[in-house]
């Protein structure tokens, strides 16, 4: 007489597998999409995130508003912080010339204007560096500006 298997051997336990599996790596693939697309034509409402740099564990977002960013980091401690918009590819130990000083943290919140269009700083050419002192010091965190395609 032959004895049944309690591990299924394909039908209907291999296919709940894969749907399971499927529907994990989709929203894997699609919840940061989701969180970084923009809200409207006018690019209100485009969130970017800032990476820790130079082992500082300071992480945060940029919001963009119609004709501002606000700037938003955890981990600051209060100390003085100094914002810049860089003209680079990527975050590195080394971002590229600055072109323009947004200001200084203030309980690790900025809202500033930036003297370059919304559109244009999501072109992927800056990126939003935050300095642990003033605008030429160490980076602590950093987080490349692009467009969502």
């Amino acid at each position: 007489m032959k004895q049944a298997s309690a591990v299924p051997t394909g039908g209907y336990g291999t296919g709940m597998l894969k749907s399971v599996l499927i529907a994990a790596l989709l929203a894997g693939v699609t919840a940061p999409a989701l969180a970084q697309t923009s809200l409207d034509q006018n690019l209100n409402g485009v969130v970017r995130g800032l990476e820790s740099q130079n082992s500082s564990g300071q992480v945060g977002e940029v919001l963009f508003h119609a004709r501002s960013l606000s700037v938003d980091i955890k981990g600051t401690g209060g100390k003085p912080e100094a914002v810049t918009v860089n003209r680079s590819f990527q975050c590195s130990d080394r971002p590229g010339a600055i072109v323009a000083n947004l200001g200084m943290l203030s309980n690790g919140k900025l809202s500033a204007s930036a003297p370059i269009s919304n559109d244009r700083l999501l072109s992927g050419n800056y990126v939003v560096v935050v300095h642990n002192n003033g605008p030429t010091s160490r980076s602590v965190a950093c987080g490349q500006l692009y467009r969502q395609s």
